[in-house]
């Protein structure tokens, strides 16, 4: 989108009207794309007491991982019926950056406290409620890096689950993007 979707009345209005087509099941918001790693951004995680590891974060809303079909590795994943969006507090990781922050199992991560410093600076408490696998945001040829996910919908991104064929919601999309950005190329 050419917006951020949080608090942008325009892309939410875009969101719900995709959301009314019979052709879409299903609309995650995120920074990027599965695939794709146009915004990429790191932050130190630190446990109390412990290690801290540098990790690529990656702002998803709650059904991110629902959207994409993908389940947990070991916990659990977010859940729109159980997450609130934008929630500050659950973090999923994958099993490398459980791993680079010292525990010797990913699984052994579950229920831990992190501590996060923000755009804000200030620091504040994740709890790891779930572990993701390797989901490749990077090219084949790039190893898999440490990725912890947070609940945060002021992307601009939207994978878009199709009930049918996928030229019916392509055409969906076409139909509604001049009603809700016309100063903008789709």
């Amino acid at each position: 989108l050419p917006v951020l979707v949080r608090g942008n009345v325009q892309a939410q209005g875009f969101i719900a009207a995709l959301q009314a087509e019979p052709a879409v099941a299903g609309i995650a918001i995120s920074e990027d794309a599965v695939g794709r790693r146009n915004a990429a951004w790191f932050r130190d995680l630190k446990r109390p007491g412990g290690a801290s590891a540098p990790m690529e974060m990656k702002s998803v809303s709650a059904n991110f991982f629902a959207q994409y079909r993908v389940a947990a590795t070991a916990g659990r994943l977010f859940d729109p019926r159980q997450d609130r969006e934008d929630d500050g507090v659950p973090l999923v990781l994958n099993a490398i950056a459980a791993r680079h922050l010292g525990f010797a199992e990913p699984a052994a991560a579950l229920g831990h406290i992190l501590l996060f410093k923000g755009f804000d600076n200030k620091v504040t408490e994740k709890r790891v409620i779930g572990i993701a696998p390797e989901l490749r945001f990077q090219s084949l040829r790039e190893p898999p890096r440490a990725i912890a996910y947070e609940l945060w919908t002021a992307g601009s991104v939207l994978s878009v689950r199709a009930t049918a064929s996928l030229a019916a919601v392509e055409a969906a999309v076409r139909a509604a993007w001049p009603r809700y950005f016309p100063e903008a190329i789709i």
